[in-house]
């Protein structure tokens, strides 16, 4: 949920059209999907207590995200915001 605030936030800033807005919105909430194909062990704990390895597997997130939406048409676009 902080993420896709945090999108929201930051498109209202930058006065993007309302279907900008809902986008960067959604976008942010999807890019969490993501967490299903990782290890729980790595989202499970702070980020702090991660070693480099294992943050930057856990960085990966949105992008494997996207890849996981991209085939659904409907969310093409969301996808490439993410």
């Amino acid at each position: 949920k902080n993420i896709a605030t945090t999108c929201l936030q930051i498109a209202k800033v930058l006065k993007l059209s309302d279907r900008l807005i809902e986008m960067a919105n959604m976008a942010g909430y999807l890019a969490q999907v993501g967490l299903l194909a990782m290890d729980p062990a790595l989202y499970k704990v702070p980020t702090a207590q991660l070693n480099e390895q294992q943050r930057k597997l856990f960085y990966t997130h949105p992008a494997t995200a996207q890849l996981m939406l991209m085939p659904a048409q409907h969310l093409s676009e969301v996808a490439e915001a993410i």
